[in-house]
This record gives C-alpha cells, structure tokens and sequence, in this order.
C-alpha cells in the first residue's frame, strides 16, 4: 500500500507530464477543462499534482494531447509535433469508461472474495463511496487504481482500454459521426457496462480466420439441432 507522501508525489509526477504534453501540443488549460466537462481549476490542480485525475479523464487527455496513454504511466519521449486530433466525445466516453471500470472493479472484488469494508479501506473509503465507484457514479484517481488492482491481485493493464473505447470513438477516422451514426439500441447495447463481455466477444470473432467462423458456426448449428 502506497503512503499519502507516495501518492502526492506519483500525482506530482503525472502533473509535470501533463503540463509538458499541454504545452508541447499548444492546449490550453481552458481546451482540457472543456474536454473533460469540468472547471479549468480541476486541470491547474493536477498540474500541480493536488489532484489526481482519474484513468477515464488521462485516457481523455492523452488522445486530445496526442501522447500514449503510456506517457503518463512511465516516461516517454513526445512526438515532435503534437497533431491535432479530431473531436471526439470525451465526456460520453469518460461516463462509459466509470463505468466500465466500475463493473471490472465489482467483478474483481468479488473474485478475489474480499468485502466492500475491506477494499474501501485500502483508500481510507467508507462501504458507500467504494459502491459508487462500482456503480459508475464515482471515480477514483489513477493512482488509487493501481492500489486498487494490487489489492485485488489483478493487473492495472486489465482497466485500460484504448483498443476498445478510441477506436469507437474515432468512427472510421472521422470522430464526428459517434454516436449519431449508431442507432439508439445499439447505443444503448454499447452504453451498458454489463454488455462489455459481449463486446470483447465481439472484436475477438472480428479477428479470427473465415475458416475458424465457419467450423464455430457449424458447431453451434450441431448444438442447436
């Protein structure tokens, strides 16, 4: 378990590389507070590393920066010249990813049998603030994450999903068409943190072999019949 000194200064770190990436892409604070529905207090906070802003708001901010999510992880080198990314929704995509990271949290606790009370007082969390994380309505910090996942003996990487939400959210490149281009049950089907199973389903099939599909189709005909 991390001391609050530990903390403070992982949160300092993370802030100095924002900062960095800000200024190198020619963001202002202004742009990063808008993209993240929130006060341009919240982002001059955690640039100083007084805040701890959550794995759902640097995935927000690293695709808007234009620097892998891994930048804030460990130190990397920038690019040499931050593109311009396209507009996405970074709030939709920060509420879906709360919860997201709220049902993997739930399922890994329960895996792992350990109680509410034991888990939320890892973070110094009442029962009740530790559920409104699992439920999506709360967040914990990037930090308190990787506490979290260590308590529970599951790796941090199992909460990241830049492969799954910035796909999405790109739309064929463009980033204008989401979520105007799904329709309203598809939306709904994609919002639902429940239904993240099928969707890891789904984009596991996409990558298989026409020859696999067939046989796994032929056998579930066989099942059927």
């Amino acid at each position: 378990m991390l001391s609050e000194e530990a903390i403070l200064t992982r949160n300092k770190i993370i802030g100095v590389l924002l900062q960095q990436a800000r200024l190198d892409a020619r963001v202002s604070i202004e742009a990063c507070a808008r993209t993240l529905g929130c006060d341009g207090a919240l982002i001059a906070g955690a640039e100083l590393g007084e805040i701890g802003l959550s794995l759902p708001q640097l995935e927000s901010l690293a695709y808007l920066l234009s620097v892998p999510l891994a930048y804030f992880l460990e130190v990397e080198g920038l690019p040499d010249a931050a593109a311009n990314a396209p507009s996405v929704p970074y709030q939709e995509m920060i509420v879906l990813r709360n919860k997201i990271i709220g049902v993997l949290l739930r399922q890994a606790r329960q895996e792992a049998g350990q109680e509410l009370e034991e888990v939320a007082a890892v973070l110094g969390y009442t029962p009740s603030q530790l559920e409104a994380v699992e439920l999506g309505e709360s967040q914990v910090s990037l930090v308190e994450l990787q506490i979290l996942a260590e308590q529970l003996g599951v790796s941090f990487e199992s909460f990241m999903a830049e492969d799954l939400i910035l796909p999405v959210l790109r739309s064929n490149g463009s980033g204008h068409e989401w979520p105007d281009h799904l329709s309203p049950e598809l939306l709904d089907f994609v919002l639902k943190p429940i239904n993240l199973p099928y969707l890891r389903i789904a984009m596991n099939l996409s990558e298989m072999p026409a020859d696999t599909l067939r046989q796994i189709a032929s056998g579930l005909l066989e099942i059927t019949y």
